[in-house]
């Protein structure tokens, strides 16, 4: 069945993305000027921004490629990376959508109004399942692995008040520096288990020369 996309080419956008219909809207895009794609399209919203909240990481895709700046600021002032990582719900597709962005000339150093670096939101708001998936995507992209949020913590310092072992293993065998001194809110037993794995490390990097 043919699907009609009516109004303003913005509008048209906006109704192909809620519609789910990639094959409408790459057919809309080739005829989309540059102004259409860093410009409203509903409700005060980007058509990327639309994209990430449909959890489309195929539409998203389209978009970027058409034009669409990846490191664009959406209604409530959240760049459209942060967007794909707090819209997620339970079955989101997160990973995917922060791919796209990435893909596509995204920041992996961006931050927040508050002093937030992505790192750190993808550990307050990503599951634990897939926060290490996250995390990996971010650091080949180029996330520097020892930046401080606006309290002055790293997300290794993160790792360890929340005692998660295997996230404290990963990041320290991928370069995190552990603190010269921990804070008393880190177990003891926390505390020597990052201290071996710093050692393994670092025993690792002799032995490949780096």
């Amino acid at each position: 069945m043919l699907k009609l996309f009516t109004g303003s080419p913005a509008t048209r956008l906006a109704q192909a993305i809620e519609r789910d219909d990639a094959d409408g809207l790459a057919k809309l895009l080739r005829k989309a000027t540059p102004a259409l794609l860093s410009e409203p399209v509903d409700s005060g919203h980007l058509a990327t921004e639309l994209a990430i909240d449909a959890q489309s990481p195929k539409l998203l895709t389209l978009l970027l490629n058409a034009g669409c700046d990846a490191n664009a600021v959406g209604a409530q002032g959240l760049p459209l990376s942060w967007r794909s990582l707090t819209t997620h719900g339970l079955a989101g597709k997160s990973l995917e959508l922060l791919a796209a962005l990435l893909r596509a000339g995204a920041d992996p150093n961006s931050i927040n109004d508050a002093g937030t670096p992505l790192l750190h939101a993808s550990f307050a708001h990503c599951e634990p399942v897939r926060l290490m998936l996250h995390l990996s995507r971010l650091l080949e992209a180029g996330a520097r692995i020892d930046s401080l949020d606006g309290a002055g913590d790293s997300i290794l310092l993160l790792a360890l008040r929340s005692d998660r072992r295997e996230l404290i293993q990963f990041l320290i065998h991928s370069g995190a520096l552990l603190p010269d001194s921990l804070t008393a809110d880190i177990s003891e037993e926390t505390q020597r288990y990052a201290q071996r794995c710093q050692q393994d490390y670092r025993i690792r990097q002799q032995f490949l020369g780096a």
